[in-house]
């Protein structure tokens, strides 16, 4: 059972699914309860509105009506499309908790490629993966509010896979 790659990727699936649910569901339940605390959830809501009108970096709540003399997130301006369908701050918690959950996939695919020479390989993938959900300081990233930088974790976790395995 321990050598049948399928299961523990099956059971990574749905984790990750059951994870980004539930910190979906907290992130929601938080922000309508009036929890969300800082500024820069209303300033990506609002760079997110005008990416989903076809204005690219703009805002109206930093000086000079653009994002980019502040920061520089071009990742987000991608979702202009998603907010369209479902407009406002809750959209972003929701991408962000799937996008930070998504990280265990990376992960795992690390620790199968390390223990390739095992036949349990695909299991300890699993825990890998698990141990990322499992981290507390995710959950912190994940429930506080939205910021672009949080979405780098899972990608420095795809360049060190790429890196591992000499795949660029």
């Amino acid at each position: 059972m321990l050598t049948s790659p399928w299961l523990p990727r099956v059971l990574l699936a749905v984790a990750i699914a059951l994870h980004a649910a539930m910190m979906i569901r907290l992130g929601i339940v938080r922000h309508q309860a009036l929890g969300s605390r800082i500024f820069d959830l209303g300033i990506f809501d609002n760079l997110v509105h005008h990416a989903a009108e076809g204005r690219w970096q703009v805002t109206s709540v930093l000086k000079g009506g653009r994002f980019t003399s502040a920061h520089c997130s071009p990742l987000v301006q991608v979702l202009g499309p998603a907010y369209r369908i479902w407009p406002g701050p809750e959209m972003l918690i929701a991408f962000q908790a799937v996008w930070l959950a998504l990280g265990a996939v990376p992960l795992a695919l690390l620790g199968e490629h390390v223990f390739r020479d095992r036949p349990a390989r695909a299991a300890v993938g699993f825990v890998f993966g698990v141990a990322w959900l499992c981290n507390p300081s995710l959950h912190g990233v994940t429930l506080f509010d939205f910021h672009a930088l949080a979405l780098a974790a899972p990608m420095m976790v795809w360049a060190i896979y790429g890196l591992h395995t000499k795949r660029p």
